[in-house]
């Protein structure tokens, strides 16, 4: 072993620094949970606004939801944002892990299409 608990390899290498890919795996999750957070929050609030009458109030519920809505969404496209850019820097590297870039493009993609479609009926439901 070497300092900070790295491994010489057998050919005496070092093993590679993390790259940004395995660094941006939490974001990708964040964005995978985004869709399902969104569409808990529309489920929330038509329950919610089943048992309320009020006018007044049930605006302050839509206007509520909807600002949660935003930031789950906000957030989501940040950690979209800079997942893309992990992915796009792996392509790019010297050695690239293009297998890994490939699979975290894939995962990427598929939340973010997920992401639109709640935000789709979200927006339908809730128009101003």
């Amino acid at each position: 072993m070497t300092g900070r608990g790295t491994v010489v390899g057998s050919s005496g290498s070092l093993p590679r620094a993390p790259s940004r890919l395995s660094m941006r795996r939490a974001d990708v999750t964040l964005v995978q949970r985004a869709a399902e957070t969104i569409a808990t929050l529309g489920e929330d609030l038509d329950r919610r606004l089943q048992g309320e009458s009020r006018p007044a109030e049930r605006l302050r519920m839509i206007r509520e939801t909807t600002n949660q809505i935003t930031r789950v969404a906000n957030d989501a496209i940040h950690a979209y944002g800079r997942a893309s850019r992990a992915v796009r820097a792996e392509e790019m590297r010297e050695e690239p892990d293009l297998s890994a870039a490939r699979e975290m493009r894939t995962r990427l993609d598929e939340a973010r299409a997920a992401v639109l479609e709640v935000l789709d009926v979200a927006k339908r439901r809730y128009h101003s």
